[in-house]
């Protein structure tokens, strides 16, 4: 066996399942009489669950990671379950000399972003996963290293939970506030009903221009230098007001193989599929995926500031305006034809000014609440790193 001090290739311990789409029947999105059983895919959240289907690849205690897109999510899984592709499921060969809980942690110690492959999509490969190296030590110090950081990282949670809490409530406030005052119903930032009119966005839009995705397999459409043609995606663009950087850099023959049309700088980023109705500004000329659309607006008509409010406060309608119910999207027409508030350009301008203040205030609070996560995760990830290395000698 190849054995680098206490530790082990995980094959020798843990059986490795790699999931793949083929083998799920029934899938459903909702759990019902056929379909029961918990569909793990590559996401961080739910559990990884994405769906329920009528049968499962395993009945036993498992752990999932997985392979592709988010890699590295790791859940632990008490029933049966089935999973997509690059989805992997470990179990232990022997449940009383190697524990889940304890694997867990273990595979939590590891950079699976630098082990992965891949250009456009990064993927770990089955071989890789088996011969990563896990601690070989008795399931009594197993067990004891997982109650002890069970036991540490339960009180980093609910420290987490309060802050996300703080930050959703800030949230819902900025939200508010973009509403009564785009909405001429905040006393504090006055505005004339009389003046109050609607307009189509296709009248204040000089161009709508569309993303696409190049092959995703092929090496020559995409680069890691940072010198090349910015392509931005959701992930990018859905959680800041202003896109200053791209995970993913094209080629220009990727650029050429979609048609992709260059975006000049300062352009509306708008989001038209899945996450939809996000709205950002880009500070560089760029291109965009097929889940975007570009605006160049007319700006003798709106103020672009006012219209990326106007935007945000439409989020929730937008979401209910779309037209799939297994995945959010919007057509091109229903984005034209949207109606939003509308006043001169001088009162534009008193409302952009009014909630950038105020906005300003509320980003000082929420960039202390980032900081704290941050260092709670920093934290969390060096206990489990020290923990696991030192076999729990500090316990």
């Amino acid at each position: 066996m190849d054995m680098i001090k206490n530790k082990i290739n995980l094959k020798y311990k843990i059986q490795i399942i790699g999931c793949s789409n083929s083998l799920i029947k029934n899938w459903n999105f909702e759990k019902n009489n056929i379909s029961i059983f918990p569909i793990i895919a590559n996401q961080s959240t739910d559990n990884g669950i994405a769906g329920y289907s009528s049968n499962y690849i395993t009945n036993k205690k498992n752990l999932t990671m997985s392979g592709a897109g988010s890699i590295g999510n790791l859940f632990i899984h008490n029933e049966p379950i089935s999973g997509t592709d690059h989805v992997f499921c470990l179990i232990p060969h022997d449940e009383k000399k190697y524990d889940v809980s304890f694997l867990l942690y273990a595979l939590k110690t590891i950079n699976w972003w630098d082990l992965s492959i891949g250009s456009a999509q990064r993927v770990l490969s089955q071989n890789v996963v088996k011969n990563v190296l896990i601690p070989n030590i008795n399931f009594h110090t197993q067990t004891k290293i997982t109650n002890f950081l069970d036991s540490k990282t339960q009180k980093l949670d609910k420290i987490t939970e309060l802050l996300k809490k703080k930050q959703d409530l800030l949230k819902e406030y900025k939200q508010s506030l973009i509403n009564e005052t785009v909405s001429g119903n905040n006393p504090e930032c006055y505005v004339d009903h009389r003046e109050r009119g609607q307009i189509k966005m296709k009248y204040i839009l000089k161009e709508i221009i569309g993303g696409g995705t190049p092959e995703s397999s092929n090496d020559k459409f995409y680069t890691n230098v940072d010198t090349a043609i910015p392509w931005i995606t959701i992930g990018d663009m859905s959680t800041v007001d202003y896109v200053k950087i791209t995970e993913k850099y094209l080629t220009k023959q990727g650029k050429e193989s979609k048609n992709l049309q260059l975006l000049p700088t300062g352009t509306l980023i708008y989001s038209i599929y899945a996450t939809i109705g996000k709205v950002s500004e880009t500070l560089f000329p760029a291109t965009i995926n097929q889940a975007l659309l570009g605006f160049i607006i007319n700006e003798d008509k709106i103020s672009k500031e006012y219209l990326k409010f106007v935007l945000k406060n439409l989020e929730e309608f937008i979401i209910q305006k779309s037209t799939s119910s297994i995945q959010n999207n919007l057509n091109l027409e229903s984005i034209r034809n949207t109606i939003i508030p509308f006043y001169s350009l001088n009162t534009q301008n008193k409302i952009f000014k009014y909630i950038k203040i105020k906005y300003e205030i509320v980003q000082k609070e929420n960039d202390y609440l980032i900081n704290q996560l941050e260092n709670i995760k920093l934290y969390k990830q060096s206990l489990i790193n020290e923990t696991i290395e030192n076999g729990g000698e500090q316990i």
